[in-house]
């Protein structure tokens, strides 16, 4: 079974890339409510999102975790990795969910176009 984002994320860039080790000075603590992820673009793939938000560790997860029907898209259950999701879309992983929210318009914080 592929890994999940535990419940500590590490949010030292945009993205939420975490790893596993102890809470540092660098992480957050993660209540397991809803939170949110941004987007720069109009929609991003659903496989893409899911390790964007740290919801699985490696992108080749999401074929896993979409084909155990444990990925869920406002409400129901997908198993297209390549869906498109956009701003207040809600995507779950079992019990962690992740709203999407949109970046469009705002700078890139690493500066590129």
């Amino acid at each position: 079974m592929p890994a999940c984002r535990p419940t500590w994320w590490h949010s030292t860039s945009a993205s939420a890339d975490w790893r596993a080790g102890e809470v540092g000075e660098d992480q957050v603590w993660w209540d397991g409510g809803v939170r949110t992820e941004t987007i720069r673009d109009e929609s991003i793939r659903l496989g893409q999102f899911l390790k964007l938000a740290g919801l699985i560790e490696v992108g080749g997860d999401a074929k896993a975790v979409l084909g155990d029907a444990r990925v869920r898209v406002n409400g129901l259950v997908e198993t297209r990795r390549g869906r498109q999701v956009r701003p207040g879309d809600v995507v779950s992983l079992d019990d962690d969910e992740v709203t999407v929210a949109s970046g469009a318009g705002q700078a890139d914080p690493a500066g590129f176009e």
